[in-house]
């Protein structure tokens, strides 16, 4: 299992830096590594 993260940030004139809005941890199983993610 490994486990990624994501952030949302607001917009700025500087990347990343901006007030975070969300952000989530995701647990993914290994064998799903090699199929891509979609919604």
């Amino acid at each position: 299992m490994k486990i990624i993260g994501a952030t949302a940030h607001f917009v700025t004139s500087d990347l990343d830096e901006g007030p975070l809005s969300n952000r989530t941890l995701l647990e993914l199983i290994t064998v799903l590594m090699s199929v891509p993610l979609k919604k």
